[in-house]
C-alpha cells in the first residue's frame, strides 16, 4: 500500500469515528444508562472505557512517534518504505466485537467520569492524532516498533498501533449498537 494512501485512510478513519463517538455522546441519555444485564456496560460505561484506551495507547502512540522521527534523521526513508507491509493479518480481528474476549487492565475501566470529561478527552485524542499523522507525512511511522500483547500481535509500527486505536473503537461502536438495540427490544 502507498504510504500516502495508507495516511490518508487512516486520517479518514480517524475522523469517522470520532464522529461517531460524538454522535453517541449525544444520544438520548436514558439510552447510554441501559445496560443489556448485570455483568455488561452502558453505553457511557463504553464510551469512557474507549476514552481511557485511547490515552493509555496515545501514550505509546506518541512515543513511538518521537522514536520514529528521531530514527528518520539516520536514515533514507525511501529506502525504508521500499516493500513495507502495513497488513497484519491478526490485527483486524481487534475491530469485531465476537472476535475474542480480553479482559481490560484497571486503568482502562470506566469510574464514571463526566460526559464534559469524556468529551474532552476524545476532542484532544482526535487533535492528537491527527497532528501525529501530519508528523509522520512522509513515511516516518514505519521506523519504530512497540510491543502490544492484546491478541498477541507482537511488533507494531506507529501507523499500525494507530490502526489498533481504530479498530478497538470500532470494536465498541459495535458493542454500543448491540446495546442500543437491546434497549430497543426490551420496549417493545
Amino acid at each position: 500500500m502507498n504510504i500516502q494512501n495508507l495516511i490518508n485512510r487512516l486520517r479518514f478513519e480517524i475522523h469517522q469515528i470520532f464522529q461517531l463517538f460524538n454522535d453517541w455522546m449525544n444520544e438520548d441519555q436514558v439510552i447510554r444508562n441501559f445496560k443489556r444485564n448485570n455483568e455488561s456496560w452502558s453505553i457511557d460505561q463504553i464510551l469512557e472505557h474507549v476514552s481511557l484506551t485511547n490515552h493509555y495507547l496515545l501514550l505509546l502512540i506518541r512515543k513511538g512517534t518521537k522514536k520514529a522521527l528521531r530514527k528518520s534523521r539516520e536514515i533514507v526513508l525511501e529506502e525504508e518504505l521500499t516493500g513495507y507491509d502495513f497488513h497484519q493479518p491478526d490485527l483486524e480481528a481487534i475491530g469485531d466485537v465476537q472476535s475474542f474476549k480480553w479482559k481490560s487492565p484497571e486503568h482502562m475501566l470506566p469510574v464514571g467520569d463526566s460526559r464534559d470529561v469524556i468529551v474532552n478527552r476524545f476532542n484532544s485524542q482526535y487533535e492528537q492524532l491527527l497532528d501525529i499523522l501530519e508528523q509522520l507525512k512522509n513515511g516516518e511511522g514505519i521506523l519504530y516498533k512497540t510491543t502490544m500483547s492484546v491478541y498477541r500481535l507482537g511488533k507494531l509500527d506507529v501507523y499500525q498501533y494507530i490502526n489498533f486505536l481504530v479498530l478497538h473503537a470500532k470494536r465498541h461502536i459495535e458493542q454500543m449498537e448491540m446495546v442500543k438495540k437491546k434497549f430497543y427490544s426490551q420496549k417493545r
